[in-house]
């Protein structure tokens, strides 16, 4: 007897953007669900371990590396503030070279120096717990701490309540960063490295914009993904992908304030209609064919969403996809669960593939 698969809407409602507010034991509980392999993880290939310990977020991505970072706070909290230093602690893979500490510190005067110094502290009299540390500015409002200088404070680290921020060794605290069960985060994020994984390489191929395309041949599918009582069928976007195959998309919902939701869907030359099903990091069992705030690059051979959450699309997922002649390959996915004015740059990078003959500028991992 074959398993009916649940539709992708039924999907969706069932694995969220977001982690919603829970225990600390229900979130250590469903953190291990997610780093353990099972069959969900395997069609789409490995599932990338994301682990709230709160203040802390455990991630990794697909070079084997594992990170940290404090931005895992629920809305509203202190560490929600753009005032609180975000710290990112990337360790890399098993034996790399790429492990680093990341502080972005805005004091809101925009007139920080050029390095600043991190002191780990301990006790409600915040003595030293350790020697400080300089931290080089990187030309925007980011700090790092590389090389021989990262083990000896993150030691001491490990031990402490807090890391004060200073611009000089005896000048006034700038900023105080909870290191709350920073040693238990340490210890997860690094159980979970991998020796280097060769990043997946792929040679892109364009699409070509054809004549829109008659709506009737994926109605059904609209019924099925979208609603019964379509707000009045509108003509499908229709692009080549090969001599025998086309890609389509069109209007399905809104979802939400902040969300439009497209259907997509390849059709084959005797006009058959199949859903679009995407592969994903964090909704590990595929995304589509109804997808959010689609965006179409036809010269590029790149699809992407961006399922926006809060106000100013702050936080929630961003994929994209290229197509290379046979199917559309994942090529970056970065994760963002909580709301509170995260720029870009600070999201989870979850994946990262490299494609040929097309250089683009690297994310650091949050």
């Amino acid at each position: 007897m074959t398993r009916k698969r649940p539709s992708k809407r039924a999907r969706a409602r069932a694995v969220p953007a977001a982690m919603p507010a829970m225990p600390l034991a229900a979130l250590l509980v469903l953190g291990c669900a997610l780093l353990a392999p099972g069959p969900a993880a395997a069609r789409n290939g490995t599932q990338a371990p994301l682990l709230t310990l709160e203040p802390w977020i455990i991630f990794c991505d697909n070079t084997g590396g594992c990170g940290l970072s404090n931005i895992a706070a629920h809305p509203g909290s202190s560490l929600g503030k753009e005032s609180i230093p975000d710290l990112c602690l990337w360790q890399g893979p098993v034996q790399g070279q790429d492990a680093f500490l990341s502080l972005r510190l805005d004091d809101g005067s925009g007139s920080l120096g050029e390095s600043i110094i991190i002191q780990p502290v301990s006790g409600a009299s915040e003595s030293p717990a350790g020697p400080a540390t300089v931290a080089q500015g990187d030309g925007t409002d980011r700090y790092l701490v590389r090389g021989a200088a990262l083990s000896p404070l993150l030691a001491a680290m490990a031990k402490a309540d807090a890391a004060l921020i200073r611009e000089r060794e005896d000048g006034a605290v700038m900023a105080r960063v909870s290191l709350t069960r920073l040693a238990r985060a340490l210890h997860a994020a690094d159980s979970y490295r991998k020796p280097e994984q060769p990043r997946p390489t792929h040679r892109l191929r364009p699409i070509e914009p054809m004549a829109p395309g008659d709506v009737a041949a994926a109605r059904p599918l609209l019924h099925e993904h979208c609603s019964n009582a379509l707000p009045g069928e509108r003509p499908a976007q229709a692009f080549r992908l090969g001599a025998d195959l086309q890609l389509w998309s069109m209007f399905c919902r809104h979802d939400g304030f902040y969300n439009m939701m497209s259907l997509a869907l390849t059709v084959g030359a005797d006009g058959t209609a199949t859903p679009l099903d995407l592969p994903s990091v964090v909704d590990h069992d595929g995304v589509g064919p109804d997808i959010s705030n689609l965006a179409i690059h036809p010269a590029e051979g790149i699809i992407e969403d961006f399922r926006k959450r809060a106000g100013a699309g702050d936080c929630g997922i961003r994929r994209r996809w290229g197509w290379t002649g046979a199917r559309f390959e994942l090529l970056t996915e970065d994760y963002m669960p909580y709301c509170f004015g995260a720029r870009s740059s600070r999201w989870l990078r979850l994946h990262r593939a490299d494609e040929t003959g097309l250089a683009r500028p690297g994310k650091s991992p949050c």
